[in-house]
């Protein structure tokens, strides 16, 4: 009996023992690491941006991420051939996807116009008086001739009526402007005012400056 209660004491010690033994503990299984070849190619997606304005391919272009402005408009084409430079727009300036970059060029043509005006007027105090009022007014015959001859005496062109050929005779306007100014017309029905030929591709702001004087609807 004594045997028999000694043994059941053994049992339940080792019992104790066995559930008061340290157990490891269940390492969790590591989280997975973001794939770094997809993180390279997002990084690297290309940029889509709107540029329009004084450029020569105005519309939407693509560009690689961390592209500076002077990427997106080198990607329309760059600035005008008429334009010196890109006025106050920052170049350097680091573009984001699907904005817009209004390109507003600068020329040299104001500066031009103000030293022709200041040289029309040297000339005018470096010409000399003439006495005979009768020399300055040239004859009729003189006079018909003369306005047979001289430029832009039929006034504006109506961009409405004028054929290609006839609106190349425009400042800042080639052959491929002008078939495009054509195109334009016919798909939208004609143009509602002059100012509607910003909206031709080739033609901006700065171009319809210098043409403006000589277009009509």
């Amino acid at each position: 009996m004594l045997a028999v209660i000694m043994l059941a004491v053994a049992v339940v010690a080792a019992a104790i023992a066995w559930f008061a033994w340290p157990r490891p503990e269940t390492v969790p299984a590591a989280m997975p690491v973001a794939d770094t070849e997809d993180q390279k190619e997002m990084a690297e997606e290309p940029l889509k941006v709107s540029v329009v304005g004084d450029v020569v391919d105005p519309g939407l272009v693509e560009v690689t991420a961390g592209a500076r402005v002077a990427d997106a408009v080198e990607a329309a084409g760059g600035l005008e051939p008429e334009m010196e430079s890109a006025g106050y727009l920052n170049l350097a300036r680091e573009i984001s996807d699907g904005e817009l970059i209004v390109v507003e060029a600068e020329d040299d043509s104001s500066t031009d116009a103000d030293n022709d005006s200041a040289k029309d007027t040297d000339d005018a105090k470096d010409e000399p008086a003439k006495d005979d009022a009768s020399d300055d007014a040239p004859s009729a015959g003189n006079d018909a001739g003369d306005d047979s001859d001289a430029p832009g005496t039929s006034g504006p062109i109506n961009i409405n009526d004028a054929t290609a050929a006839e609106l190349e005779t425009l400042t800042g306007v080639g052959p491929v402007t002008a078939e495009k100014i054509v195109e334009y017309r016919e798909q939208n029905g004609g143009f509602d005012t002059a100012e509607e030929l910003t909206e031709v591709d080739g033609i901006g702001p700065a171009t319809f400056k210098k043409l403006s004087s000589e277009v009509t609807v």
